[in-house]
């Protein structure tokens, strides 16, 4: 497995992410990424990139920029959105043991992301909230 890149810049509209999945998708095939991991990037980056766009900014039209990084036997997709600043990864993980009526709204999202990657990290650099992701290929 050799290296690729593609790099995106997706508009902050939730039409965005049927073209985000089709690229996904061309980038892994020609890559040899394996279906599971296809399954799992599609399903996070998805999550990541419709919170960027449903609570990251306060109106007007913002570029999300995404990139796709093939090397060393996985995939890196970074995300790097000028919304508000947040951490996702400083939110506590949901209890999803407790019943239903106990549990609070929000963060299953970020609790999938979490699970379904191998690596997850946060930066806000520049001005930039930076969420990097790392899967197997």
């Amino acid at each position: 497995m050799s290296s690729a890149r593609i790099v995106l810049k997706l508009k902050n509209d939730l039409g965005e992410i049927t073209r985000l999945t089709e690229e996904l998708e061309g980038f892994c095939e020609r890559n040899g990424v394996s279906s599971g991991s296809l399954m799992a990037l599609n399903l996070a980056l998805e999550e990541i990139v419709t919170n960027v766009i449903s609570y990251g900014f306060d109106g007007g039209e913002h570029e999300i920029d995404l990139e796709l990084l093939l090397a060393d036997g996985s995939v890196q997709a970074t995300v790097a959105d000028n919304g508000k600043a947040y951490d996702p990864l400083q939110r506590e993980d949901p209890n999803v043991n407790a019943p239903i009526e106990e549990r609070r709204v929000g963060g299953l999202g970020v609790l999938l992301v979490k699970r379904l990657m191998d690596h997850v990290t946060y930066a806000r650099t520049g001005g930039k909230n930076v969420l990097t992701i790392r899967k197997r290929a």
